[in-house]
């Protein structure tokens, strides 16, 4: 499920203040560890496989199924099955293998004579389940605002694993009004043009932010924003940023963070 990776492990505890109020605890790290044991090589299978990984990380899916799904007109002819019309041959990868699902899933015909191809006349249900739950790369950013302004961001993108990189932040939003408090424009700064001690005295608050339910402060950028050509963020019809910008800088557009996004 790991993956190899050597996560820290978190400790918390609960305790009440004379006024019933929580004392403000910091929960105790763990150095970073793995626990091997004899299954930890072989069993391979991720709970949510990636696009690019090997078909071996889906569950069903062995040794044999992997060399047939490497050729499947080949083993299809062997196998006295003909006219197998499947989008691709040479099935390698999990992205490979979620396509040729899903154009199984529409044809009952070609359905069937994959399980009979694949053996998985029994597996094919949980084959197909866990294919689907396959992910890509995670490129949406995001951002932490150092004030409830919104005129500090502090911008992070998912780094291994799909998890944010809260160690490594990419850049810096400033936010620019007009003395009547107007929106003008955001700024966007890369991390070589912002001095380190503007992240380093933030940087504390917005990890302990991000463990907190429902992330306060923290917001998702608009999905078609993406590093390195964000350096102005900008409506070029209007001059000023509009909705679209607001939507990460606070106001009327907001888009919190919660439960009810994806990470």
């Amino acid at each position: 499920m790991l993956g190899g990776k050597q996560p820290n492990f978190y400790l918390y505890a609960l305790a009440l203040l004379p006024n019933g109020q929580p004392a403000p605890i910091k929960p105790a790290v763990s150095e970073a560890f793995v626990v091997a044991t004899q299954r930890t090589k072989p069993y391979i299978k991720m709970e949510f496989p990636h696009i690019n990984d090997s078909i071996e990380r889906v569950r069903e899916v062995g040794s044999e199924t992997k060399k047939k799904l490497s050729d499947l007109h080949a083993a299809a002819l062997k196998a006295g099955i003909k006219d197998l019309a499947v989008p691709k041959n040479n099935v390698t990868k999990v992205g490979e293998l979620k396509e040729l699902v899903m154009a199984a899933e529409r044809n009952k015909v070609l359905r069937e004579n994959l399980k009979q191809l694949l053996r998985l006349t029994k597996g094919w249900d949980t084959m197909r389940d866990h294919v689907m739950m396959s992910v890509d790369d995670d490129l949406q950013l995001r951002v932490w605002y150092a004030d409830t302004d919104g005129k500090l961001g502090i911008v992070f993108q998912c780094g291994a694993f799909n998890a944010i990189d809260l160690n490594n932040p990419v850049g810096v939003l400033r936010r620019t009004e007009d003395p009547s408090g107007t929106l003008v424009d955001i700024h966007w700064s890369t991390m070589q043009g912002v001095e380190a001690g503007t992240i380093q005295s933030h940087l504390a608050n917005a990890v302990m932010e991000w463990s907190e339910p429902e992330h306060p402060g923290w917001f998702l950028l608009p999905a078609e924003i993406r590093l390195p050509d964000i350096h102005r963020i900008r409506d070029n019809t209007a001059g000023v940023t509009s909705c679209r910008g607001t939507t990460f800088l606070g106001g009327g557009c907001q888009q919190p963070v919660g439960d009810d996004l994806l990470f």
